[in-house]
């Protein structure tokens, strides 16, 4: 589907699951028969062809309008007449069930919004009430809307960006965790099976000394017995000689 914003065109190309999601969409929001179109008739030549097309007639007037949300240009045989009345200062929208609704451009629109009273069947002569923009949902004329549209939309991408990046960096940090872990794991892993070995080999060093202590006096006692024996005789020896 092309669509046509204001004097300048451009070419969104929509596939056909999308452009019968559309279709089914417009026809069940509305009471009576609505289609959707890339664009409205912009001379009375053009608005009797499609009248013709569609086989309107004077009790179901055809009107060509952006549908309420502004996703969508609509063509359809109003059930409710051909000439409308409608104040100036206002544009049009397929409103409700299948309403013709006046939406306020005073104000909003830089230029193109009718400045004297019209009838419905006249709206082609007001080009920039015709000129919508979908993806943003917006009269073209609206700069405002635009505007703040495009915000949030940079906004709701700035986010998404971030989240995403957000995301990938928790992975790269937890990758670098693990890589950085591993090597860590296996050092300390060395280190502890060090630590054991040493202080089993303490343990034992100071079981054998404690044995070869104890091996030392045992020795030791025989030769203390023998020299407090050698005293002792020669001590009673002294004594028999001064006796």
């Amino acid at each position: 589907m092309f669509l046509r914003k204001g004097n300048n065109h451009f070419f969104i190309f929509l596939s056909i699951p999308n452009m019968l999601d559309i279709l089914a969409k417009t026809v069940a929001e509305y009471d009576f028969d609505v289609y959707p179109v890339d664009t409205c008739p912009l001379s009375k030549q053009g608005w009797d062809m499609r009248s013709n097309k569609l086989k309107c007639n004077k009790t179901h007037g055809y009107h060509c309008v952006p549908n309420k949300h502004l996703t969508s240009l609509t063509e359809f045989c109003y059930p409710k007449g051909v000439r409308i009345p409608f104040e100036h200062g206002n544009c049009l929208e397929l409103a409700g069930r299948g309403t013709l609704n006046q939406v306020s451009c005073k104000g909003t629109f830089s230029n193109g919004c009718p400045e004297t009273f019209y009838f419905s069947q006249d709206l082609y002569k007001h080009p920039k009430c015709l000129a919508i923009n979908t993806e943003l949902r917006c009269f073209d004329a609206d700069v405002e809307c635009i505007y703040y549209r495009m915000l949030e939309n940079r906004t709701e991408k700035v986010n998404t960006n971030t989240t995403v990046n957000n995301g990938k960096e928790d992975a790269d940090y937890g990758k670098r965790v693990n890589e950085c872990a591993s090597p860590i794991a296996t050092i300390l892993g060395v280190l502890l099976g060090l630590m054991m070995f040493i202080n089993l080999c303490l343990v034992f060093y100071l079981i054998d000394k404690k044995k070869q202590e104890k091996r030392g006096v045992n020795e030791m006692q025989p030769d203390k017995l023998k020299m407090h024996i050698g005293e002792e005789h020669a001590l009673t020896n002294d004594n028999d000689a001064g006796c």
